[in-house]
C-alpha cells in the first residue's frame, strides 16, 4: 500500500495516494489478464467509509462497478 506524502497539503496527498492505488489496480490487472467480471472485497461502506468507487473511477478503461453490500 502506498504511503501518503505528509509535507504535501492534504488534497493533494489523498488524490496522489488515490493515484498510485489505481496505478496498482491497473497494473495487477494486466498481468492477471482476466477473462470476465473481477470482484474486490472491501471492509465497510465504499460510498461512504473508503476511497475504493473514487480509486475504480480513476481506471481506463472506466470499470461498469456493481456495489453488492452484504
Amino acid at each position: 500500500m502506498p504511503v501518503r506524502n505528509e509535507a504535501l497539503p492534504y488534497g493533494e496527498r489523498v488524490a496522489r495516494w488515490h493515484d498510485e492505488i489505481a496505478a496498482i489496480w491497473a497494473e495487477t490487472l494486466r498481468a492477471a489478464q482476466p477473462e470476465g467480471p473481477v470482484a474486490l472485497l472491501v471492509w465497510g461502506d465504499p460510498g461512504l467509509y473508503d476511497s475504493t468507487l473514487r480509486i475504480a473511477d480513476r481506471l481506463s478503461p472506466r470499470p461498469r462497478l456493481r456495489v453488492v453490500p452484504g
